[in-house]
């Protein structure tokens, strides 16, 4: 006898009933939930602010490489740049400043051809071993 009592009070207090549910699993997503977006990396993947937050850096941190390795491009041309103003304006030939510009193309070279086998280079997963 005592399920039809409690229908009854259910039936009596059904707005207030249901008021409790949607508090209860409004609470549930609320707390329970994270919010996310877009990935900036992978549109397709959704993520959560702390890992927004760990691509925001990953960005930022390759911004600043590209930033730099255009710095050294953009020393590289102004010093060729100079050299050849100083030779057209002075008639002279300045051999430390043509020195200069070939170590320079030299090391720009070979950062950019080590730069570009390391991205070649597969990787291998760590083996584990079980004794």
């Amino acid at each position: 006898m005592r399920l039809p009592k409690r229908l009854q009070f259910l039936n009596d207090n059904h707005s207030t009933a249901i008021a409790v549910c949607c508090l209860f699993f409004a609470a549930i997503w609320l707390y329970g939930c994270e919010s996310t977006t877009d990935s900036l990396i992978d549109p397709a993947k959704r993520i959560t602010r702390a890992e927004l937050k760990a691509e925001t850096y990953l960005l930022t941190a390759r911004i600043a490489a590209r930033q730099k390795e255009l710095d050294v491009k953009d020393s590289l041309k102004n010093t060729i740049v100079d050299q050849a103003a100083i030779f057209s304006n002075t008639g002279t030939f300045n051999p430390m400043g043509l020195l200069n510009g070939i170590i320079s193309v030299i090391a720009v070279g070979s950062a950019l051809d080590s730069k570009r086998k390391l991205k070649n280079v597969p990787t291998k997963k760590p083996e584990v071993i079980n004794d």
